[in-house]
């Protein structure tokens, strides 16, 4: 199921107001994250940060641009919301997707859930964490991942 994230609001939890602008370490804490997910979408208010990228894998950065990430975010609830869990704060957007069907969790439940749901190392190994040779091996050689949406 593919997660779609307010990209504000994660970054207020991981590191207050200043961690809310600060848009590449976001991406940053999410990688680890998404390597274990078919798809995540990450929108941020405003203009495009020329130090993030639009694609990391299976991780798609958007920026709203003039309009709100709320408001891309609910576009991208309504043509199929019962696929989308939401990661946001803002209480409206929270209401309004989980009113059309979608799964919403709050950023603080999403870190929360980072440490028990992302094996980065094996025990004892903290220097050495585990790849998915294979999946970075298609990534890089543009073959298409059959587990991907």
């Amino acid at each position: 199921m593919p997660y779609v994230i307010d990209g504000s609001n994660l970054g207020g939890v991981l590191g207050g107001a200043s961690g809310a602008r600060d848009r590449v370490s976001v991406v940053e804490a999410l990688l680890p994250w998404v390597r274990r997910r078919r798809r995540v979408e990450l929108i941020f208010d405003g203009p495009p940060e020329p130090r993030v990228g639009k694609s990391y894998g299976g991780l798609t950065v958007t920026f709203s641009g003039s309009r709100t990430a709320d408001e891309l975010i609910r576009r991208r609830v309504e043509g199929a919301p019962a696929s989308w869990i939401v990661v946001t704060a803002d209480r409206d957007l929270a209401d309004s997707c989980r009113r059309l069907g979608a799964k919403v969790l709050s950023p603080r439940q999403l870190v929360a859930g980072w440490t028990s749901a992302v094996p980065s190392s094996a025990p004892g190994d903290e220097e050495n964490p585990r790849v998915d040779v294979e999946d970075w091996e298609a990534f890089f050689e543009g073959r298409p991942d059959p587990d991907r949406e």
